[in-house]
C-alpha cells in the first residue's frame, strides 16, 4: 500500500511538473532554444507560488526564473511613449 501512495505521489508530481513546464514554453517564459539564457534544460521546476506562478530554478546558478510582466505593465511603443495602463498604474 505504502508503494503505491508513493507512486501515486510521483505521478502527480510529474503530471504537475510536466504542466508547468508546457505553459512556460507555450508562453515564451521558457524556450526550447539552447543558446537562449530561458533554456528550458537549464531549469527545474520547483512549486506554484502563493501568487499562482510557477516557479523554476536555474541548475547550476540555483536563481529562480524571473516572474512573468503582466501584459498590462509592458511597453508596446519605443520611447518616449509608454502605454496607458503604465501611467494608470504608476500614478
Amino acid at each position: 500500500m505504502i508503494e503505491d501512495s508513493n507512486r501515486a505521489e510521483a505521478d502527480r508530481a510529474r503530471a504537475e511538473a510536466d504542466r508547468a513546464f508546457s505553459k512556460a514554453l507555450a508562453s515564451g517564459r521558457l524556450s526550447r532554444n539552447r543558446t537562449d539564457d530561458n533554456y528550458i534544460g537549464n531549469y527545474m521546476y520547483m512549486y506554484v507560488g502563493d501568487n499562482g506562478v510557477d516557479e523554476f530554478k536555474h541548475i547550476d546558478t540555483r536563481k529562480y526564473l524571473p516572474e512573468p510582466v503582466p501584459s498590462n505593465l509592458l511597453c508596446t511603443q519605443r520611447w518616449p511613449h509608454y502605454t496607458m495602463n503604465w501611467y494608470t498604474l504608476n500614478k
